[in-house]
């Protein structure tokens, strides 16, 4: 908006349910950010649509990161690998069109990541097989090793429903994000 002062107003409608883990606070930031870059005449990019709206959602507390990825994720299609520190799109691969995927919501709401930050900086050596998996695009590994993570360091306890649905066919089973 340059140097004019703007006000807006901002109302949320959606099915999406808060505070389980589907990632609907970066799809809200990411629709906030496309909405007010064409009232303004300037629609960015979806890359720079992601880095606002995880700008925006570290900031104000609602993410330890700012979850790029998340916000990536919503901006544009694919499966994202992301540097969040840096907010760097480090590889984006096509999702399989033969996928289908099933959402599990829990009835319980989680706390928002700030509260887990220390757990996970302590546990970041942990990460290193999700991480080497996605950054060779294999997406389904990366998500198996990154679930068992999330599930130990936020005390979930899924993985005997995890070992059920690959039992049943599942290619994979986990956290969202």
């Amino acid at each position: 908006g340059g140097e004019a002062p703007y006000a807006a107003r901002v109302t949320v409608r959606s099915d999406i349910p808060v505070a389980k883990g589907l990632k609907s606070s970066s799809g809200v930031g990411v629709a906030v950010a496309r909405a007010a870059g064409a009232a303004l005449g300037h629609p960015p990019s979806p890359l720079e649509v992601a880095r606002l709206a995880s700008e925006v959602a570290q900031r104000i507390g609602l993410s330890a990161t700012g979850a790029f990825d998340d916000c990536l994720a919503a901006a544009q299609p694919g499966v994202h690998v992301t540097n969040n520190l840096l907010r760097e799109r480090l590889r984006t691969d096509p999702v399989n069109s033969h996928w289908w995927v099933v959402l599990g919501v829990p009835r319980s709401q989680h706390r928002p990541s700030p509260d887990y930050a220390e757990r996970f900086r302590r546990a970041a050596s942990d990460a290193a097989a999700a991480r080497v998996a996605a950054q060779r695009g294999d997406c389904l590994g990366a998500m198996r090793s990154n679930t068992m993570l999330v599930e130990r360091i936020m005390g979930y306890e899924y993985a005997e429903l995890r070992r059920a649905l690959e039992g049943t066919g599942a290619l994979a089973c986990g956290v969202s994000g």
